[in-house]
């Protein structure tokens, strides 16, 4: 019994800084350096290599987004960070006029191909709820031949939404009459709109 108090003691006792500690599988002595010592080790991403010539993460994102949009990269990035800008809500007046020109000048004429993707979609869709009358109407009459494609497809179906929101009487109007002799074909698109 005394023997087994003895080892509880000893084992419930501090480590004095400067003594040997004594471990089953090794012992480390002062003397030696430890890893502690050394201090901290440099860590390597999983993306680098050993000469860390290998692309980054971020880097090999971007290369894959830009073989995707081949020529739309630039406008695309461009008309995400004006969108974001446009669309908080601290944006003055004046401020987000200026910014739907801008962002207006720059998709024109790529506002079908734009309106097809997920985060381009929402820019037209944004470009759409700021953007004054002219704006508008041009949106829409470069739009008005995919009414159809628009309402079948993933993303743009919201632009047609805000189009039928923000759009004028005759807009409104030519965007049913687009849907007449089609239902058959966008009634599964329809129950994902309501």
């Amino acid at each position: 019994m005394v023997q087994l108090k003895e080892k509880e003691q000893k084992k419930t006792e501090p480590l004095k800084k400067g003594s040997k500690i004594v471990n089953e599988k090794r012992k480390m002595d002062d003397d030696e350096p430890n890893e502690e010592d050394q201090g901290p080790k440099e860590k390597k991403s999983k993306t680098e290599g050993e000469d860390g010539a290998n692309p980054t993460k971020k880097e090999r994102k971007k290369e894959r987004k830009m073989k995707k949009l081949n020529t739309n990269f630039e406008l695309v990035e461009k008309a995400k960070k004006m969108w974001e800008m446009l669309r908080r809500d601290d944006c003055t007046d004046d401020t987000r006029k200026t910014l739907c020109r801008n962002l207006f000048d720059s998709v024109q004429g790529k506002i079908k191909q734009l309106a097809f993707a997920h985060d381009t979609s929402r820019v037209i869709e944004c470009l759409m709820k700021y953007g004054n009358e002219q704006q508008r109407t041009a949106i829409f009459n470069e739009i008005k031949d995919e009414i159809i494609a628009m309402s079948k497809s993933k993303y743009a179906k919201f632009v047609m939404i805000k189009m039928l929101m923000y759009g004028t009487k005759e807009q409104k109007k030519k965007i049913i009459e687009a849907f007449y002799g089609c239902y058959a074909h966008l009634r599964g698109d329809l129950r994902c709109v309501q």
